[in-house]
């Protein structure tokens, strides 16, 4: 995929528009004219950029994991043992690094999936979907795949939607295999893919899986099996990248890891309180309420954290025609921090900065207002930190805690 479609998987939002720049502007237009995706790609029906992202990857602080979920009987979700070691997964970047896929098996299909920290729930594509939707991706075979009679609907911030059945499948995670594990069978996406299948990491409960009374944990399932109940990301912009299960790699990041920092798991995401931010030398007081999700691409921040960067930005706007930031590319713009107690998650500048617009020399911004929803932490701040997610004590849901730490 082109620079620009790994855009299509970015959410951007609103924000003010710089009113030195406005005032440049022609009083007829808000912005420059800059290309739509259709211009593009084409085939996308007119949306802005900003539009069309927040269609394909909504923040998940605010979207459904499963909406709708018909009761019926599945079988028991157990791993054939608890591992004494850990396991590491490779985490290949695509488009550019906008996006990681690991390899997972389900059933008889070997598929790269997004590791997901911000959704709860496993899923593959069927086969019956249209190859326009499938985008040259992987779908299942059916093979070692039975059928419940059941449905599940995922339905995201901007429309789109997913729509399957149920199955039992063999799922193979690194060296974790659940024999029986209930997983999504996609049969109607509303827009193409980008991926083979997903994997739910986030805290959040799926009601399909496990006793139709009770809640289930597909997260529990596979802390169950590891020697210690965590995994670590270490997402690079260069260089090999990663997912560890059951253990962190000290030699992955300087000095100690900053933790614990207690995690609100109750709508389902690995959400903290941030303490504050910094853009340049300026601090912007907290609190931030604030999640960290793998799966999303850039970060959005708290209005007043997007206001202080993009006005220390030259030529940076908010365009009415992209639903989010852009700035001249040729610009210089700072790094922005995480403010978490006594630590400062430094995001370099490198990792914020976009691809350009057609040849209109103007740039997304890899961060974002986040409006109402709470700030989220995606692949932009992950290249600059090492950060450790604890399921804690699978007895109880009020120990989860992250650690965070700058890249060797």
């Amino acid at each position: 995929m082109s620079s620009y479609t790994t855009w299509l998987l970015v959410g951007l939002l609103c924000a003010a528009v710089d009113p030195a720049v406005a005032a440049a502007l022609p009083a007829s237009s808000s912005s420059p004219s800059l290309p739509r995706p259709s211009d593009i790609l084409g085939g996308l029906d007119n949306l802005s950029w900003g539009e069309l992202s927040q269609m394909l990857a909504a923040p998940r602080g605010v979207r459904g994991n499963v909406v709708q979920a018909q009761r019926g009987s599945v079988p028991a979700v157990r791993s054939t043992q608890r591992l004494t070691s850990g396991f590491e997964v490779p985490a290949v970047p695509n488009d550019n690094g906008w996006i990681f896929l690991c390899q997972g098996k389900a059933g008889a299909d070997s598929l790269m999936m997004e590791y997901d920290s911000g959704s709860a729930i496993p899923y593959m594509l069927d086969s019956s979907l249209p190859a326009d939707v499938l985008n040259g991706r992987k779908a299942s075979s059916g093979k070692q795949v039975t059928r419940l009679p059941r449905k599940f609907t995922l339905q995201y911030q901007g429309g789109d939607e997913v729509d399957g059945y149920v199955g039992v499948t063999p799922l193979v995670i690194g060296k974790v295999l659940m024999p029986n594990q209930p997983i999504g069978v996609a049969t109607s996406l509303k827009k193409k893919t980008y991926i083979d299948g997903l994997i739910g990491l986030s805290t959040g409960n799926v009601p399909y899986i496990g006793a139709a009374t009770e809640p289930n944990y597909f997260l529990d399932n596979l802390m169950a099996a590891l020697p210690k109940p965590l995994f670590a990301v270490d997402f690079r912009a260069s260089g090999p990248s990663s997912f560890t299960f059951g253990y962190y790699d000290q030699s992955k990041f300087q000095g100690q890891l900053f933790g614990p920092v207690p995690v609100d798991p109750s709508n389902g995401q690995w959400t903290f309180t941030a303490t504050g931010a910094t853009v340049g030398n300026q601090y912007i007081a907290g609190p931030f309420v604030t999640l960290v999700d793998t799966g999303t691409s850039i970060m959005r921040v708290d209005d007043r954290v997007a206001q202080a960067f993009w006005g220390q930005v030259t030529g940076a706007f908010m365009s009415t025609d992209q639903n989010g930031w852009v700035y001249p590319c040729t610009s210089a713009i700072p790094n922005v921090g995480v403010v978490i107690g006594t630590y400062t998650a430094t995001v370099q500048s490198d990792h914020i900065r976009g691809p350009q617009i057609g040849s209109s020399g103007f740039c997304f911004g890899g961060l974002q207002t986040a409006g109402d929803v709470g700030q989220v932490l995606g692949v932009v701040f992950l290249k600059s930190q090492y950060v450790v997610f604890s399921r804690g004590d699978l007895s109880r849901r009020d120990n989860m805690w992250l650690g965070f730490a700058p890249h060797t």
